[in-house]
């Protein structure tokens, strides 16, 4: 099912069998004892209706973790030095906690995706219409085995075919964006190109290809949102 399979599933699971909240993760992650707690806090403080709230991420050695860094914007990373409750328009799945009226309302994560990008293009669906928020004092820790994000230029030749996925998912992601999103694609895969052709030490033309390929891919690529059923639902 990959990890967006995993995510649509335990969330669809969670809305059908009436939960009010979800709170996920992946399995490296670590939360720290009060995490939860500052959640909730955030919650009942808030005077309006939002979409998701998220956590501090940190890594083992105790530095923010780089790939689970929210975006203010769909193209800025939070300033992580700010404390507080910080307003995002992206997450991560590492430690997001959602209500389950939002995913009846802006459907669950597309778990066509496979890997990569659907925690997201599922946040920023729901932040381009409902408030979102990185509430720094729920810290957690991503027990990951590098603090870097995925990186075509210098990742192991056998996970290149794993890289077709990310470019694939991130054109549906920004082509969402319209013309903003459209440049911001075409400048980033322009950089990404050029620091294989300058920094990749092997297995060139198979880094430019899982860019190339996948880029391609997701310009025909048009995943359904699916939502938890209704049906299923009224049987629990």
């Amino acid at each position: 099912m990959g990890g967006a399979g995993g995510f649509n599933f335990g969330m669809k699971w969670a809305c059908e069998l009436g939960y009010g909240y979800v709170w996920v993760m992946d399995d490296d992650c670590m939360p720290h004892p009060t995490a939860l707690e500052e959640l909730l806090l955030a919650r009942d403080a808030s005077s309006e209706d939002y979409g998701f709230l998220c956590s501090k991420v940190l890594w083992r050695d105790g530095t923010v973790s780089i790939m689970n860094t929210p975006r203010q914007t769909v193209y800025k990373n939070v300033d992580m030095t700010q404390t507080g409750i910080i307003p995002v328009s992206m997450a991560s799945f590492v430690s997001l906690f959602v209500p389950t009226s939002i995913i009846w309302r802006f459907g669950l994560p597309i778990k066509e995706f496979f890997v990569w990008t659907d925690d997201w293009e599922f946040t920023r669906r729901i932040s381009r219409e409902l408030p979102c928020y990185l509430v720094t004092p729920s810290v957690v820790t991503h027990k990951s085995a590098s603090n870097i994000g995925a990186n075509v230029f210098t990742d192991d030749y056998t996970r290149l075919d794993r890289f077709k996925y990310l470019y694939r998912n991130d054109v549906v992601l920004y082509r969402r964006e319209g013309v903003s999103g459209f440049l911001y694609e075409f400048v980033r895969l322009s950089y990404h190109a050029f620091k294989v052709l300058t920094k990749s030490r092997d297995n060139k033309i198979k880094r430019l290809s899982a860019i190339v390929l996948g880029t391609r891919d997701g310009l025909f690529f048009h995943p359904a949102i699916e939502f938890p059923s209704r049906e299923s639902a009224n049987d629990n």
